[in-house]
């Protein structure tokens, strides 16, 4: 029989406002633009992901650190209330050293809208206008007819655009205390170390980035 892999699973909520236009490009502005109209016209959303990694070892030596994300996608004024199936990429390196990012992408049923995508990021960074933690509460997204992978993002045209916030009480009631890591023991409790050393490790570095700036 084989051996049970360590795994981890645990969920997140986040809530927000988008704007459905037609979007050829996104700029960082638009995104700020896209929630404030969004909020004026109550253009509501709400995700709630279950986020889990099946084999906890591989997640950790992953570079781009995938976690499956399940769970739904809400919004009453279009689809209701939509299952998803994707993938979260945890602190995936850039060309920058001093900038990491959180990149969500998955897939639904939008109903009238058809089969939709939904690609956004969380920019973890040595800015001194934020905090480690402010850096993952805001996610940046954009909304795809049909099935859109990252590669083809900027050069496809969104449908819609917005930005979700990540409360602090949903952080804590679902990302912290909804954690679990499963397997056998003593390899749960040894890679659950791991996986809280990897996790505090990069929210740790970010913050000495933003107390002391690059140095190469």
């Amino acid at each position: 029989m084989p051996t049970e892999r360590p795994s981890m699973t645990t969920s997140e909520e986040m809530k927000g406002y988008a704007t459905f236009a037609d979007w050829p490009t996104v700029t960082d502005e638009d995104y700020e633009r896209a929630f404030l109209l969004g909020r004026r016209t109550n253009t509501w959303i709400l995700t709630h992901f279950d986020l889990s990694a099946a084999d906890l070892p591989a997640f950790l030596s992953d570079p781009k650190h995938p976690l499956h994300i399940g769970g739904y996608i809400r919004m009453d004024s279009r689809w209701g209330r939509a299952e998803v199936d994707g993938t979260l990429g945890l602190f995936v390196p850039t060309g920058n050293p001093a900038l990491r990012r959180l990149e969500y992408r998955f897939t639904f049923d939008g109903g009238d809208d058809g089969p939709l995508t939904f690609i956004g990021f969380k920019e973890v960074s040595e800015n001194l206008l934020t905090t480690v933690i402010t850096d993952q509460l805001v996610l940046y997204f954009r909304l795809f007819r049909g099935d859109v992978g990252w590669d083809a993002a900027d050069s496809t045209p969104a449908l819609a655009a917005g930005i979700l916030q990540l409360h602090l009480w949903d952080f804590v009631r679902l990302n912290i205390f909804g954690l679990r890591v499963q397997g056998p023991s003593p390899a749960r409790y040894q890679w659950g170390a791991r996986w809280l050393q990897f996790f505090l490790g990069a929210n740790i570095r970010f913050t000495r980035l933003k107390a002391t700036g690059r140095n190469n």
